[in-house]
Formats: structure tokens, sequence, C-alpha cells
């Protein structure tokens, strides 16, 4: 499972991410837009965890991505001149929110990295969205009786996948994928000659970690 920390402190769950680095002027701001899932043992729980969000958010940090204890993504607060902080926080509810032990937020980060020489602005230019997918395998079976209504069972745990695609300017590097041992499918292109010249990547991963429903134990 892919959670997200700021300033040390575990934020919740990532469901999404969009990272963009854009110039202005002669500095380079970088945005990260993520959604994160947090999840308590019954609703007031959730409410809890929820009340207690607001105040692992205050000042400045380190933002960064992981995957139990490796860092896949790092923001440093020792690579920006100001930021990494909050920008904006909203929380996503439902009518039936006070049924579900799950509350979902949109956190969006921004900092300003140091400036670069002017050459080089526009490798800073780029965009990538990280969306994790849960899977799993249903399987259609026979009717029980003449006119029974279907039955549909999942077999296995469900598992799952992390879809990670971007693009940047020409002269960008390319990124390397975020779980390289995970890596199902990879899509590189450059389009040196064409009217809108850069780099677009498209990885998908499949970790070997699996989604348990709540409240069930893991090994």
């Amino acid at each position: 499972m892919l959670t997200l920390h700021f300033g040390g402190r575990l934020l919740g769950d990532l469901a999404a991410l969009e990272v963009s680095r854009q110039a202005e002027g002669l500095a380079v701001l970088e945005r990260w837009q993520a959604r994160i899932e947090l999840s308590g043992a019954t609703p007031a729980s959730a409410e809890r965890a929820a009340a207690l969000l607001e105040g692992a958010l205050v000042g400045e940090g380190n933002l960064e991505v992981r995957e139990g204890g490796n860092v896949l993504r790092r923001l440093p607060l020792a690579a920006c001149t100001a930021g990494p902080a909050l920008e904006r926080l909203r929380l996503n509810t439902g009518d039936d929110a006070s049924a579900h032990p799950q509350r979902l937020f949109s956190l969006q980060f921004l900092a300003r990295l140091g400036a670069p020489a002017e050459s080089e602005l526009a490798a800073h230019t780029a965009q990538e969205t990280i969306i994790t997918l849960t899977t799993r395998r249903i399987v259609d079976l026979p009717l029980l009786a003449p006119g029974a209504p279907p039955w549909r069972q999942e077999t296995g745990a469900p598992a799952q996948e992390i879809i990670q695609e971007g693009y940047a300017g020409p002269e960008a590097s390319l990124p390397p994928p975020l779980i390289p041992q995970a890596l199902v499918e990879q899509r590189v292109e450059r389009n040196a000659g064409s009217t809108q010249p850069g780099l677009r990547w498209r990885y998908v991963m499949r970790p070997l970690f699996f989604v348990f429903p709540q409240g069930e134990s893991r090994p």
C-alpha cells in the first residue's frame, strides 16, 4: 500500500497523486495534489483520525510517497527555497459518510525550488500522475436452480495496481518507475520532431502486496 507522509508524519493511504512542475519567472514551482484515505474501525474512529490530520499539516516539511519503509518519491525541504507547505485541504464526504469508516481528503502542497539556470527552465516543466487501483477476480458460477438469480464469487485476495504516467519537455530525463521490480507494462514516447515535442511515459506496476478487507488481520 502506498502512503503519503509530510514532515515525517503519516497522512494516510495514497489513492492518487499528481505532481506538476512549472517555471515561473526564473523560479520553478512544484505542486503535489494528492487524494488520501483515512480509515478507522468505526465511523467515530475515522472522524478522530480526520481531526488529527489538520495538526499534521502545519508548517513546512519533507513530502514523501512510501511503500512500507521504502521511500519511492521525495520532495525534500532542503531542495526548496519555500515549502513544501499545504496550500489547500478539502474533505470529500457523501450523504452516507456517517455510516462508513473511511474519509477521503484532497490535499494540495506547494514548493518553490531553487532557481535553475535560465537555459534549464524548460527541462523542469513536467507533470506526472500516480493512481492506485484495487483489482479483484470475479467468477460467474452456474445457476443453483432454474430461475435462480446469477451467482458471482470473488476468488483470491484483492491486489493493487499502480499506474504512473506523465509528460515533460523534450530536454527532460525519463523518470524511473516507482517500483521497478513490480513493472508489468511500460510505454515511452519521445517526440523530438513533432509540432509538440516532448517526452511521455506510462508504467503499470503490480506489487506483491495485497489489500485486506476492513478488520481482517494480516499475517
